[in-house]
C-alpha cells in the first residue's frame, strides 16, 4: 500500500463524521476557547459551524498545538492534471 493510499484510508476514517454536513457559519475562536485549548492570544483559527450543532477547528497538528490554516480551492482530479504542480492546480496559478 502506498503512502497516499494509507493516508487516504486514515483521513477517510478520521474525518468520516464530516461527510454530508452543511457548513452554516464560520467564526474566529473566542478568547475563552483559546484559553481552553491552552493556545496563546496569537493563535487564531477559524471555527466552522455545521447544521447539526457540531464544529471543525483547524490546528497546526494532530496534538492541537495551536491554530491552523486550511487551503480552499477547486478540485482537479489527478487523471485530468497536466504538468502543473499540485499548488498550481489548487490555486489556479499559471506559472
Amino acid at each position: 500500500m502506498s503512502d497516499t493510499e494509507r493516508y487516504t484510508k486514515y483521513y477517510e476514517t478520521e474525518f468520516a463524521t464530516l461527510m454530508n454536513k452543511t457548513i452554516i457559519g464560520v467564526r474566529d475562536l473566542t478568547a475563552q476557547e483559546r484559553e481552553d485549548f491552552m493556545w496563546g492570544d496569537y493563535d487564531h483559527s477559524p471555527v466552522f459551524l455545521f447544521n447539526d450543532n457540531t464544529f471543525f477547528i483547524l490546528s497546526k497538528d494532530e496534538e492541537g498545538n495551536g491554530g491552523g490554516f486550511g487551503f480552499v480551492g477547486s478540485y482537479v482530479p489527478i487523471s485530468d492534471a497536466d504538468s502543473k504542480t499540485a499548488r498550481q492546480r489548487l490555486f489556479g496559478e499559471d506559472n
